[in-house]
């Protein structure tokens, strides 16, 4: 293998400006094909035979369309109310701030209509839980799903909950514009001296991978490297390394959507691998490349030598996380198969790009 790998360092330096540009036209064209045949990555994934997977199964054949408020990836969002010091949620004043609210949240183009949005204080007395007599034995369990804290015995009536279906499909179709608007939708009450908290995925920032990460890391890379080589070229080796051979294999696996439906956390592991492998190996055969560079007259035999010696080890190293990862598929369960076969795909190129 030295022998091939020699002749490969060789050629490689010999004919850079016919092996770059060529690794930059597969990038490219990968990116092209990705962009044009890829499909949406799923946003679930289930692990058979665990009990909760078995009461999601009960769930749908009981309650169809049930078992969809539990995902991971539903918008869902809940206004937390509190009422001012001293006064209670059913006071008129604050159950006006209330309806108040109810009405902004009807207005919103987001909110699911068809679902119809109530005060939680209305909702308390419709199923008599707003009452002076509280001693009752059955009142805890009659009145323990209102969403009015009647069954608080300092301060009862004081807080609600207020639950808002939205018609958003996933958390990742979330924009700053909606999440805003379902923030401004209690402004009336909070002006009214109620003090409202929004949670669930409508209140939360962030979204999908954007490569922020990813960027960081490689910029921490560069500086280590630059002070390790004390050169600025030898230190962006690795890093331009990095970013072809994980670009090629994330469009890669962008790409294989269109014949196989693929997790969207499969580019995560991917990502991760890529970035390591990709840099490691490659610095390695720097290092060699410039130990060599001492020792030979030309530097296309330095170029070979380093690839011939150090690329052997690379070779051998990422053969052995290829089939490592590749051997979570073993386990039967689908999303760590995705996970490892993604995470394949990057070493492999790893070692290829090095």
């Amino acid at each position: 293998m030295s022998v091939y790998l020699y002749r490969l360092g060789r050629f490689a330096f010999r004919r850079k400006w016919f092996v770059l540009p060529a690794w930059l036209v597969l990038l490219l064209g990968l990116g092209a094909l990705a962009t044009t045949v890829s499909q949406p990555m799923a946003d679930d994934f289930s692990m058979p035979n665990l009990p909760s997977e078995r009461a999601t199964q009960i769930m749908d054949e009981h309650f169809p369309g049930m078992s969809g408020a539990f995902d991971f990836d539903a918008v869902t969002g809940t206004y937390v109310i509190a009422a001012p010091a001293g006064t209670e949620l059913t006071d008129p004043l604050n159950r006006a701030a209330i309806d108040g609210l109810v009405a902004a949240l009807n207005g919103l183009g987001i909110v699911d209509h068809s679902k119809p949005i109530e005060n939680p204080v209305t909702a308390a007395e419709q199923m008599n839980c707003v009452v002076a007599d509280r001693s009752a034995p059955s009142f805890a369990g009659e009145c323990s799903a209102a969403p009015l804290n009647v069954l608080n015995d300092e301060r009862p009536d004081t807080v609600a909950l207020l639950d808002v279906p939205f018609t958003i499909a996933k958390w990742q179709d979330i924009t700053a514009a909606d999440r805003d608007a379902a923030h401004a939708a209690a402004d009336s009450a909070r002006a009214a001296g109620l003090d409202v908290q929004l949670t669930g995925s409508i209140a939360q920032e962030g979204g999908g991978p954007g490569g922020s990460a990813e960027m960081i890391g490689m910029g921490v890379a560069l500086i280590v490297m630059i002070i390790a080589f004390g050169a600025v070229v030898a230190a962006f080796v690795p890093i331009v390394t990095a970013i072809v051979g994980l670009g090629t294999a994330t469009m890669l696996i962008m790409a294989g959507t269109s014949v196989i439906t693929i997790p969207t956390f499969t580019t995560f592991l991917a990502s991760m691998i890529g970035i390591a492998l990709s840099i490691d190996y490659a610095l390695f055969i720097v290092s060699r490349y410039k130990h060599e560079l001492r020792v030979c007259d030309s530097p296309e035999e330095a170029a070979g030598r380093a690839v011939g010696t150090a690329g052997s080890a690379v070779v051998f190293a990422g053969l052995t996380v290829v089939i490592a990862l590749c051997g979570l598929s073993v386990v039967g369960v689908e999303f760590l198969t995705f996970m490892g076969l993604g995470g394949a795909i990057a070493a492999a190129l790893a070692v290829i790009v090095a």
